[in-house]
């Protein structure tokens, strides 16, 4: 718990953010819980975002960077079929699936939350159709892309809390079955397993 606010960062404001949506939903992210979690007057928030738009705002664009445009930058920047699959691959175990499927019910309230969830999803289908369409038409590989969205985000929903392990050799059984389709091209040579 943080208790100088001198220290306080934003960013600690929406670590505490995504656990409190992982932990219980969206109706658990509040002014008051983050404050009391963090130790801090409601002022201290205020201080950093002006109130409750300014954070959901702030917070919305920060898990949007760090859970996608990060890596989709990184993966922009390799060429090597082999190299951007290994890096595609670890993706779900650097996601908070369980805050993630609290922001997905949010987003049916929440014309901000459901425009960021928007964003994230086209982001992550456009990094995945971009790497199959490496070595399969574009059109294929956008149909695999929206599959492997749709197997993530089914999984986020349906399976609380996350289990990141079965998610990954559920993708990992998708990657195999693609692979031994299209050939082993699809993943560089890499092995799904």
């Amino acid at each position: 718990m943080t208790t100088t606010t001198s220290r306080l960062t934003q960013h600690d404001y929406y670590t505490v953010a995504l656990r409190l949506l992982a932990e219980g939903s969206h109706e658990s992210l509040t002014i008051a819980a983050l404050c009391d979690e963090l130790g801090v007057s409601k002022g201290s928030f205020y201080h950093h975002f002006g109130g409750w738009s300014g954070f959901v705002t702030a917070f919305l664009e920060t898990w949007e960077r760090e859970s996608t445009l990060e890596v989709k930058e990184t993966a922009e920047r390799i060429d090597a079929v082999g190299t951007k699959f290994r890096l595609l691959a670890t993706l779900v175990d650097t996601i908070p699936h369980d805050a993630e499927a609290a922001l997905r019910v949010w987003s049916h309230t929440d014309p901000v939350v459901k425009a960021a969830v928007q964003r994230v999803d086209h982001a992550r289908e456009v990094m995945v159709r971009d790497f199959f369409a490496l070595t399969i038409p574009r059109s294929e590989a956008a149909m695999l892309a929206e599959l492997f969205l749709s197997t993530l985000v089914g999984n986020q929903l349906a399976h609380r809390p996350a289990d990141t392990r079965r998610m990954r050799k559920l993708l990992t059984q998708m990657m195999k079955l693609t692979a031994a389709y299209y050939g082993p091209e699809i993943t560089g040579g890499e092995n799904p397993a």
